[in-house]
């Protein structure tokens, strides 16, 4: 796939993904951490961070306000199946 094509459907997708955003999280990458803890065999997270701001906002995350289920059903459907299997991904 070449740069402008996996930009503009980079786009496309990030476009999808914005209905998704609430005050309680207010980022695409809020909306990740919460799409995580919100899944029920998850406790924790371990996001990356250079900045205090960083850090301020992935702590707000955190802040026991998980995605209700239909939410949680209706991110899943934006998964992207890239063709390769994670060494790690159960078969």
């Amino acid at each position: 796939m070449d740069d402008s094509r996996t930009s503009r459907e980079a786009a496309s997708r990030v476009e999808k993904l914005k209905p998704f955003l609430r005050p309680d999280r207010p980022t695409l990458a809020a909306l990740a951490l919460k799409f995580v803890l919100s899944h029920p065999t998850v406790s924790t997270v371990i996001p990356g961070m250079r900045r205090k701001s960083h850090v301020t906002a992935n702590c707000a995350v955190s802040d026991g306000k998980l995605l209700t289920p239909d939410e949680f059903h209706q991110l899943e459907k934006h998964k992207f199946v890239h063709g390769w299997p994670y060494p790690w991904a159960a078969k």
